[in-house]
């Protein structure tokens, strides 16, 4: 979807094209990352600009402006919101980008710390999905370890959530999966 739509259309966008594929890409998911990182549903354009400043040669307020407005524009899953917001058109979109970018940092830190926090449910599940054997077996190992340690309503929850995100993990260890099945 990130260039697909611009060639189907014949549409020509010189920074958006030179910036690549991969580019794009990187920069939706830092966005989306500090986004879920936040709790928020937006980002300013101030940040925006901040985030292509790390991750892109632009040095001069102009180039940032540029690059954030084209890539708003022309990648099909923002939306400017004046007077200053930039959102995605669709929660699932940052959810599923900031994921992707847990999972390929190895970042499965964050997601432990966040396992049984309802609003991260959804980047969680999605994280599941794409994670590789190694990170899907100690994440949800780690969620096995912390229902032993629950009681009552807590670790109900608990388990819940867990046999939850084990469903969305295709690649857990025959063990692991034994663990989860008789939650």
């Amino acid at each position: 979807m990130l260039d697909r739509r611009n060639y189907e259309r014949g549409i020509i966008n010189e920074i958006y094209d030179s910036l690549g594929k991969r580019n794009v890409r990187a920069i939706l998911q830092e966005v989306s990352r500090w986004m879920v990182l936040n709790g928020l549903s937006e980002i300013t354009r101030e940040k925006f600009r901040a985030v292509v400043a790390k991750l892109c040669d632009a040095t001069t307020l102009d180039q940032k402006n540029e690059i954030v407005s084209s890539v708003v524009e022309r990648s099909g899953l923002l939306l400017d919101v004046p007077p200053r917001d930039i959102v995605f058109i669709h929660n699932q979109f940052k959810e599923f980008l900031a994921s992707e970018s847990f999972i390929i940092e190895d970042d499965i830190g964050v997601l432990k710390q966040n396992i049984f926090n309802e609003t991260w449910r959804e980047t969680l599940a999605l994280a599941c999905g794409i994670m590789n054997k190694g990170q899907a077996n100690n994440f949800i190992g780690h969620s096995l370890q912390e229902i032993e340690k629950a009681e009552g309503a807590k670790k109900r929850s608990a388990s819940f959530q867990t046999v939850s995100l084990a469903y969305y993990c295709p690649r857990l260890d025959a063990k692991i999966k034994s663990r989860v099945d008789e939650l």
